[in-house]
């Protein structure tokens, strides 16, 4: 179902231990993948070392913290850099607010008020 919607699939086979994905209908040896944040993951009764190995690689090479996976990204907002991304942006919103008398009267904020 994945593949059929372009999604990445990624097949690893323990007796050759190897890694695979789908491209073009064809699966082609790759190295060891990065998962995407929503993945999803299915395995066997019957895993050996290969396949232990190769959860424990997908999972490092996934979740690792380096310099070449992660970059700081600055949200201080006196920078003007990301300002949209900092708890002091202006993110405006209307409340309603029902009177006695049934009428609805509207108040705009500014979340950071």
């Amino acid at each position: 179902m994945a593949i059929d919607v372009n999604k990445p699939v990624y097949v690893f086979d323990q007796e050759r231990n190897k890694w695979y994905t789908n491209i073009d209908k064809n699966w082609v040896e790759i190295g060891t993948p990065t998962l995407t944040p929503n993945f999803a993951g299915i395995g066997t009764r019957n895993i050996n070392q290969n396949g232990i190995k190769a959860i424990r690689d997908v999972y490092e090479n996934t979740f690792r913290e380096d310099e070449t996976r992660m970059s700081a990204v600055n949200i201080y907002y006196g920078t003007n850099e990301n300002p949209q991304l900092s708890n002091f942006a202006i993110r405006p919103f209307n409340f309603n607010i029902e009177q006695d008398d049934r009428t609805t009267r509207t108040v705009r904020f500014n979340s950071v008020e």
